[in-house]
């Protein structure tokens, strides 16, 4: 059983500034990894929207120039374009999710600048407690 508290012991993390870090880290990851899958799924999903709007405006009758024929070529027209806002979304939604991932190390950076900054404050200022208290020392 000593064993197994030993190992449990050496995952735990000691400082909660540790914890922070490893948090940020894990959600920058999160929405770098989630900007990549939604920029493949949109330009997947566009070429697939304007390879379908291809076929159907490819389809012809056998009697030529109807109305039908006229309704497919629009309608090709309509899937690609539809296709092209799915490219642009999936652009934007991939840049808007990896400027979340920055702005998240952006935010680690800061708090580790701002812990660096405290922990040397707090060493350059001497300490007062043994010297707060001078009516004692004064009354004997």
């Amino acid at each position: 059983m000593e064993n197994n508290t030993d190992h449990m012991e050496s995952f735990k993390i000691q400082n909660p500034r540790d914890f922070n870090k490893i948090y940020f880290q894990i959600k920058s990851v999160i929405l770098w990894g989630s900007a990549l899958f939604v920029l493949l799924f949109c330009l997947v999903g566009a070429s697939r929207l304007a390879e379908g709007g291809t076929n159907i405006g490819d389809i012809r009758s056998v009697a030529g120039g109807t109305v039908t024929d006229a309704y497919h070529r629009e309608l090709k027209l309509i899937y690609q374009g539809f296709a092209h806002f799915v490219k642009g979304f999936g652009i934007f939604a991939a840049g808007f999710l990896a400027w979340l991932g920055v702005k998240e190390l952006e935010v680690l950076s800061q708090a580790q600048k701002t812990s660096y900054e405290n922990s040397v404050e707090s060493l350059a200022t001497p300490s007062k407690e043994p010297y707060e208290n001078t009516e004692a020392t004064e009354s004997i």
